[in-house]
């Protein structure tokens, strides 16, 4: 999300006005036993409820305070005693709504609005009262991350074992899932995407915001409360600088803005990827028995022997690696506005920008300097090679009048994401494209991270020991072994040579008997009397 600095002058005067009887000020009037009655007989005192899962949870009615003398204190159903001022904004993994605890949390001036999470989730964000009418639009930029599966080999070593001359042996392969704890702590978005892996990269992204951005994420929460919501993880918010000496601006532009918010994300999915990695070890054990660590666990047994009568066999086993490279690119951009109230809050696409500036800008010529400048970066988008891709384009179509064909035409313009010809089929148009390694993305790519991760697969290997483990003697009797053994091979080259002479299929017949059986004949019947 992407700030853009339009000057407060330029709002319409009811932009700039708080709207009456909004939902703080009709609950800072009443008592908490009248809110927690709206709860259970107002499905609208919570705004966007529909997105909560268990609605019939938030109706149930139970009125039990714990501590009515200390509105700041409450009791939680683990029986833990909370702070309300200190619970944090979001509840992760949090889905059952607390009657008790709303009640508190409104009284306090706090608005709850459920939202989804990109785990598919759903949790409620808890908004403060503006403390002014903030008018501020923001250009939403919707990026998509896609993995695909690189080159694969052999990593570390993880066992190393030998084998005598003749001797057999037992091994288990351990999978590194031993539990189910691990195995979700081993999950990461790149292979395998489910609800843990997506909880634990929002969280991490999160994480990174609040640690490079400070609180001004948890401000642009409260202020542009319907703006980053369902649109799955946040990657921050940048403000665009103002306007400098020039023509230039201080601060942030918003190409740099978008390279922040990618360099962001990358290093969030690296940390996220990284995490789980170091959880994916393999063992291998050695000994003829093993005991399984738990129930979730999965042995594999194999059966060694070495053959070689003089000669040790040693084995590697190696871990598989994997290498997983990402795209990220610019898919769709939106715009939102909001002067921190839900009354007035708005969405738009590409083609709906001018009209919602329109509705809260003062006059067309403020509507046309604002768009001009989103189109001037929409553009000029830098992607990850730092050549200018334009991302939109104009398009005006002239339409007749079927019913009326005398009518004048109209023509329409309107501002889309840019499309390019498609030659598979003459005459019709796709999304733009950018291609890398083979793998065409509909978007402009901002950048390409390649990342090797261990996998819970081995790759084993034989190495044939160099030294002799037998004397002279005992390498002669080996030699005459195999000198035996070749002679016999060879009778038996030359028995085969000479039936394969004979044409007759009778004459072949008796001369196979003749060299693989007895001299004479052996009867087929025989007739007992």
């Amino acid at each position: 999300m992407i700030n853009l600095n339009v000057e407060r002058r330029l709002f319409k005067p009811s932009e700039l006005e708080a709207p009456a009887n909004s939902f703080w000020d009709v609950y800072a009037e009443k008592t908490l036993e009248e809110v927690r009655f709206d709860l259970d007989a107002k499905v609208n005192a919570v705004p966007r409820q529909s997105l909560l899962e268990d609605a019939g949870h938030l109706n149930a009615s139970s009125i039990a305070y714990a501590n009515p003398s200390s509105a700041r204190m409450m009791k939680m159903a683990d029986g833990e005693v909370m702070n309300v001022e200190e619970r944090p904004l979001v509840r992760p993994y949090s889905l059952r709504v607390d009657k008790d605890y709303l009640s508190v949390r409104i009284k306090h001036g706090y608005m709850p609005v459920p939202y989804i999470r990109f785990s598919g989730i759903r949790d409620i964000r808890y908004i403060k009262k503006p403390v002014v009418p903030n008018p501020q639009l923001t250009m939403v930029l919707h990026y998509k991350v896609c993995s695909y599966l690189g080159d694969y080999g052999a990593g570390q070593t993880i066992k190393t074992f030998s084998l005598l001359p003749g001797e057999k042996m037992e091994i288990s392969i351990r999978h590194y899932m031993r539990n189910e704890t691990t195995k979700k702590q081993t999950e990461h978005v790149l292979d395998s995407f489910s609800t843990s892996a997506a909880e634990d990269l929002q969280n991490t992204v999160e994480h990174e915001n609040t640690v490079t951005k400070g609180s001004s994420v948890t401000d642009t929460k409260e202020s542009n409360w319907n703006i980053g919501g369902n649109l799955g993880i946040s990657v921050g918010v940048f403000n665009l600088g103002v306007q400098g000496g020039g023509g230039g601006t201080k601060g942030h532009s918003a190409n740099s803005a978008s390279q922040n918010m990618v360099r962001d994300l990358d290093s969030a999915i690296t940390k996220h990827v990284a995490k789980a990695d170091t959880l994916r070890q393999i063992d291998v054990n050695t000994e003829s028995t093993s005991s399984s660590i738990s129930e979730d666990e999965e042995t594999i047994k194999r059966y060694l022997e070495n053959y070689n009568k003089s000669r040790v066999l040693n084995f590697v086993f190696r871990q598989l690696l994997q290498e997983y490279f990402t795209i990220t690119y610019l898919d769709n951009v939106t715009f939102s506005y909001t002067n921190g109230y839900p009354d007035h809050t708005k969405s738009c696409d590409l083609a709906g920008l001018e009209k919602m500036l329109s509705e809260v800008l003062i006059d067309d010529a403020s509507v046309q300097a604002e768009a001009n400048k989103i189109y001037s970066y929409l553009c000029n988008v830098i992607d990850y090679q730092g050549t200018k891709q334009q991302f939109i384009e104009l398009v005006s179509e002239d339409n007749g009048n079927c019913i009326n064909p005398a009518a004048p035409h109209v023509t329409t313009s309107y501002v889309r994401k840019r499309k390019i010809p498609n030659p598979a089929i003459p005459g019709t148009f796709k999304d733009m494209e950018q291609t890398y390694k083979g793998k065409t993305v509909n978007g402009i790519i901002l950048s390409t991270v390649h990342r090797v991760i261990r996998t819970s697969s081995l790759v084993a290997d034989a190495l044939l020991g160099q030294g002799e483990a037998l004397d002279c003697y005992n390498q002669k009797l080996q030699d005459s072994a195999s000198i035996n053994a070749h002679l016999s091979n060879l009778e038996m080259v030359q028995k085969i040579a000479s039936i394969e002479q004979i044409a007759d299929p009778i004459q072949r017949a008796d001369e196979y008997k003749k060299i693989f059986g007895n001299c004479c004949s052996t009867p087929q019947t025989q007739v007992i009397s």
